[in-house]
Order: C-alpha cells, then sequence, then structure tokens
C-alpha cells in the first residue's frame, strides 16, 4: 500500500472458547507482530496470533441477557478494569 493511503479500518469479532463472551478487535496489517488477548471474564486465552496482522483496541461486546438476542453494539473495555487483556510477545 502507498505511504499515502490509509489503511482500512477492518474490526474482527472474536467469542471466548470457554465462556463465551464476545469481543471485537481492530485488525491492523503490521508484519512480523505476535500477541495474546486473555479474557478477563474467565481468564482463558480468546485469541492469539503471530504474523503479518495485530490485534488492537480491544473492546467488550455488549451482550443481552437473553442469549439468543445477541446485541452488537460496543462498548470500550476501561484501561482500569480487568475485563480483558492483552499481551505483547
Amino acid at each position: 500500500m502507498p505511504e499515502n493511503e490509509t489503511q482500512p479500518i477492518v474490526r474482527v469479532v472474536f467469542a471466548c472458547t470457554a465462556c463465551t463472551a464476545p469481543f471485537e478487535a481492530r485488525q491492523i496489517l503490521q508484519p512480523e507482530s505476535s500477541g495474546t488477548f486473555t479474557c478477563g471474564f474467565c481468564g482463558d486465552e480468546v485469541h492469539s496470533w503471530s504474523g503479518s496482522y495485530d490485534y488492537a483496541d480491544w473492546r467488550s461486546v455488549r451482550r443481552p441477557r437473553h442469549r439468543a438476542a445477541w446485541s452488537w453494539e460496543t462498548s470500550s473495555i476501561q484501561q482500569d478494569q480487568a475485563v480483558g487483556t492483552r499481551h505483547q510477545s
């Protein structure tokens, strides 16, 4: 991509395999990046990556109490909350 062009914003949704909590992250083209994201609700690893893409701006995706009616409205995870953590390798 030429220097004067900005990268498109790509958002990806991941779900924790242990507790099903949904999260959204921004996918960034960044060669040789790696890291992991851990669920702040149960502590299980949600996603790990290594390669051409990095993931940033993780957000918890709110869901209604009734699981059949998922809401994809997002809310930012506050830095001081232990809702999710991102680790760079």
